[in-house]
């Protein structure tokens, strides 16, 4: 049960459990209640003291019964309810709106809602509250400070921190008529304090020095009295009109010409005696508010703030200043009337037409209408109890009930399932099922094709203890209970167990990583990574992996050809292994061009062991392992049926290739690529097929201690422009790439070491800084980006060499396996080394075979068919004809040899100038050719 002051919508505070009701702002109030508090206090302490030595003991006596009437009167006005309306219930508002719209049948705004009402023969408008829901009573206003209607709404006092109504009118003239007499009654006799002092010390001076407090008091008072009795005549005035401050202003700020100004006041009696009377004398109307009533939590709602019902009604008495106020707003009647026009109009229904009717039934086209067992079972509840007579006695039984005499024994019929365990397995076939959904689950080439709602991942057993039960080493009763042989616990038998087990610890340890040991320091200590080289472990990176991943049906994690195990991430392999097992993890070996066949091959093999893996070669113009890819997402398609479609993500290390595969695959310039890290700055979906979507991902780098600075700008993860001192990583890249090839690509002699290197290349390329001094800084920079972008060739020695590796044999008959067939022959690679003409495995099984899924070629690739050139005339037919300017700089730069790994950054012409000049055409020649063809 909750207290209903808690739903109060309005802007008041409520306190002591919904007996006291206030404003939010109670500054000024304190302010006020401190001072009267301290002047009374200095009247008391220093006044009174004397004067009633020198006068009367009842000067105090009198000065504190006022005090007293003044806080309490104060208080009185500050916590009670002025005459709160409550705000219209949802069921009221939508009976109002439709009244609204059925009285006036084109669309009046709801700033315009006026109600006329006739109050002692004169009209009122009764104006609509917006935020309320309801129209006002007449008399009735908004406080916008309080957020509340109040009836006979006076005016918001912020010196007693509440609104001044009906209910609270009457305690706020008490309080200020008796502030002023007690500021009077003070004033005055501090002066006489005064008097009498001066009198004693003969001097006026003297007299002020003696009770300076006194002074205090006469300023406080003196400006006082004035203005709270100026307040409390205006007030009188008032009371004897019979008018609100609120109409009152309104009525001086008005428009209205004078004699609409003074026409009479249809809530004023006539005589100002009887309306002081009515106003302060008479009895004060209940309040509307039932703060401390309680309601349940499913009925939170504002229309718990009504009062004892449903409908707040005005209903005028002696209080509203008149006896013949002709005002109907009962709503709860017009409501009773709506309903009973309302089940009429149902029981003029056809009865095939009702909504309880047998003879409507569900169908395809009608899918709204109640089913047969539906309307049974509502039949059913509209039975309701069953009859009963003076007496107990059933006389007309429910619909639900047997029909059996009143007093009948009746017994259920005996039968050993209502004792037997209801939709159960047993142990034995939970275990075999376990089992062979933990074989399916880890090998990656079976899919589950129907998961089980069930959570079936709680009967999973948890790692077994790898050491051995206390109790089975010793029983519990030979260590607790009377009969224990010793109190402490020991786990170890006899003494050899214990040697073996501190052998065993001996031989785990590891100084290195004992914290508890005592080391010298040197003083030297290891200096903290660059901030450059945490690359891609940003908490906005992993952000939008987790994106990624949350969003991907199947993952697909894009490796370097040249170093896979360097570019795969381990962790996220772990992570969806563990916490989203019903993901799909697909492996992708991008820029087997660089790296000669036959390792493209033995990688396959090895990582194909683990997950399905696809070698690619990103490509505009000739890529390879598209086909295979896209056949492979289209099973995954298939498999998932009851998705309307599946996104596919890309994940990996930066500068792998991700933008480009997605690229390769769509056949147009998608996603930015770049060949430096981070280009891709966040997720972004791309539509490959009507059902199946792709979905790009920056560069990931999981933080790890192994990785030294020369291994991440060695594997691409950083930009090399921003490496500091770049020089220092050439040696090592001088391991890793044959002197053959450097010498080949830079055209420059034998050298020594690294530094020879880039000085001898730093002057074959021109290199130089002032004094001819070579730029090693520029230089290395340009190795390492030739290095990062193919240009020298090197790659990671697959393990295993001499052992030949297979892909896991897997079923071809079983429609499950996921397979794509691969064949090596259509890849060109751009990398000739030794290798190739020296090693030649035949490697048994390591193209993966298919299994002839058959699909639909209705899908609609969203992609553009790849154009291939033509290759250039011959120089014999260049020279028959003349060429323009640029058609020989087309030429040259087609017969140029390419750089190494430069196809693997091609862009593709997005505008597509050259096919608009010849749509007519199928072959896509250039026009040069089509000139030559016509001479």
């Amino acid at each position: 049960m909750l207290k209903k002051y808690k739903l109060l919508p309005s802007k008041n505070r409520v306190l002591c459990d919904g007996r006291c009701i206030i404003a939010r702002d109670v500054n000024i109030f304190i302010f006020a209640l401190l001072l009267i508090i301290v002047t009374s206090s200095l009247f008391f302490a220093f006044d009174c003291r004397y004067l009633s030595l020198r006068l009367s003991p009842a000067i105090p006596v009198i000065g504190g019964l006022l005090f007293i009437f003044v806080i309490s009167v104060m208080f009185r006005v500050a916590c009670s309810d002025p005459g709160i309306i409550p705000r219209a219930t949802p069921e009221e508002v939508i009976y109002l709106e439709k009244s609204d719209m059925s009285n006036s049948p084109q669309s009046v705004s709801l700033a315009s809602r006026i109600v006329e009402v006739q109050v002692n023969g004169q009209t009122i408008q009764l104006k609509f509250c917006q935020t309320c829901k309801m129209y006002r009573p007449p008399r009735t206003s908004h406080c916008s400070i309080c957020d509340n209607c109040v009836a006979c709404f006076d005016h918001h006092c912020p010196w007693i921190a509440n609104c001044i109504g009906k209910r609270n009118y009457r305690y706020f003239y008490l309080f200020l008529l008796s502030l002023a007499i007690l500021c009077l009654y003070i004033f005055a006799f501090n002066v006489t304090n005064v008097v009498l002092r001066s009198q004693e010390k003969n001097t006026f001076i003297d007299a002020i020095k003696d009770t300076p407090a006194t002074m205090v008091e006469a300023i406080i008072c003196f400006f006082s009295v004035w203005s709270i009795f100026g307040l409390c005549g205006y007030h009188s005035y008032l009371l004897m009109r019979g008018v609100t401050t609120n109409e009152d202003v309104k009525i001086i700020k008005d428009t209205w010409n004078r004699s609409e100004r003074l026409r009479p006041n249809p809530f004023s009696s006539g005589n100002p005696i009887r309306n002081c009377f009515s106003s302060l004398c008479g009895p004060v109307s209940p309040s509307l508010l039932d703060l401390r009533g309680t309601v349940r939590p499913e009925n939170q709602t504002s229309s718990t703030l009504a009062t004892n019902g449903t409908t707040v009604l005005y209903k005028p008495n002696d209080n509203d200043f008149n006896d013949n106020i002709s005002l109907t707003m009962s709503k709860t009647k017009d409501k009773r009337q709506k309903k009973s026009k309302t089940t009429t109009a149902m029981s003029k229904k056809p009865a095939s037409q009702h909504s309880l009717s047998l003879k409507n039934r569900s169908t395809k086209s009608s899918s709204t209408m109640r089913d047969k067992s539906t309307v049974k079972r509502l039949q059913m509840y509209r039975g309701g109890k069953p009859t009963r007579d003076s007496s107990g006695r059933i006389t007309k039984q429910a619909l639900f009930q047997e029909r059996l005499a009143s007093g009948t024994n009746a017994r259920v019929a005996p039968n050993r399932q209502w004792f037997n365990n209801s939709r159960v397995v047993t142990q034995s076939s939970l275990q075999k099922f376990q089992s062979a959904l933990k074989n399916v689950v880890n090998d990656p080439y079976q899919i589950v094709m129907k998961q089980t709602k069930l959570p079936i991942t709680l009967l999973n057993e948890k790692q077994k203890q790898k050491r051995v039960h206390i109790l089975d080493v010793e029983s519990y009763e030979k260590t607790f209970g009377p009969k224990a042989q010793r109190k402490r616990i020991n786990t170890f038998e006899d003494m050899e167990s214990l040697m073996d087990h501190c052998q065993k610890r001996q031989d785990e340890y590891q100084q290195d990583k004992d914290q508890d040991l005592m080391k010298e320091s040197d003083g030297v200590k290891d200096e903290p990574l660059y901030p450059l080289f945490r690359a891609g472990q940003s908490k906005r990176i992993w952000k939008e992996l987790y994106k990624v991943i949350d969003s991907s049906d199947v993952v697909i994690q894009v490796l370097d050809a040249r170093n896979p195990e360097g570019t795969r991430c381990k962790q996220v392999e772990a992570y969806l292994k563990k916490d989203k097992a019903y993901k799909h993890l697909i492996f992708i070996l991008n820029k087997c061009d660089l790296v000669p066949i036959w390792v493209t091959r033995r990688w396959i093999a090895l990582l194909s062991a683990e997950y399905p893996t696809l070698a690619f070669h990103a490509s505009m113009r000739k890529a390879f392992g598209k086909n295979a890819l896209i056949q492979l997402l289209r099973q995954f398609g298939k498999l998932h049926e009851d998705k309307k479609q599946i996104s596919v993500g890309f994940i990996g290390y930066p500068n792998v290739g991700k933008s480009s595969v997605i690229n390769t695959l769509r056949s147009k310039k998608v996603c930015n690529v770049a060949p430096i890290a981070g280009e891709t700055k966040v997720w972004q979906y791309i539509t490959l097929m009507k059902r199946i979507y792709l979905i790009d991902c920056p560069g990931i780098v999981y933080p790890s201690s192994n990785d030294s600075e020369t291994e991440i700008v060695l594997k691409g993860v950083v930009r090399v422009e921003n490496v500091p001192q770049p020089q220092q990583y050439i040696a090592e890249l001088l391991n890793r790439v044959q002197k053959q090839y450097l010498l080949n690509t830079y055209r420059i002699a034998d050298f020594a070491n690294d530094e020879d290197f880039l000085e001898k290349l730093a002057r074959k390329s021109g290199k130089l800084l002032r004094g001819g001094e070579p730029d090693i800084q520029t230089v290395s920079k340009m190795v390492l980006n030739d290095f990062q972008r193919g240009r020298l060739p090197h790659f990671v020695k697959p393990p295993g060499d001499d052992e030949k590796i297979d892909v896991p044999k897997t079923d071809t008959t079983n429609n499950d396996n996921i397979i794509v067939q691969q064949d090596f022959s259509d890849l060109e690679v751009s990398v000739k080394t030794a290798e190739d003409e020296i090693i030649d495995i035949d490697l048994t099984g390591d193209i993966a075979q298919s299994d002839a899924v058959s699909l639909n070629d209705d899908d609609d690739i969203v992609q553009e068919k790849e154009e291939r050139e033509s290759v250039p005339l011959s120089s014999k037919e260049q020279d028959s004809v003349p060429l323009s300017s640029k058609e020989r700089r087309r030429i040259q730069n087609l017969s140029k040899r390419k750089k190494m790994g430069s196809d693997f950054y091609s862009t593709h012409d997005a505008k597509n100038r050259q096919g608009k000049k010849q749509k007519s055409t199928g072959n896509h020649n250039y026009p040069m050719q089509k000139k030559l063809k016509k001479s």
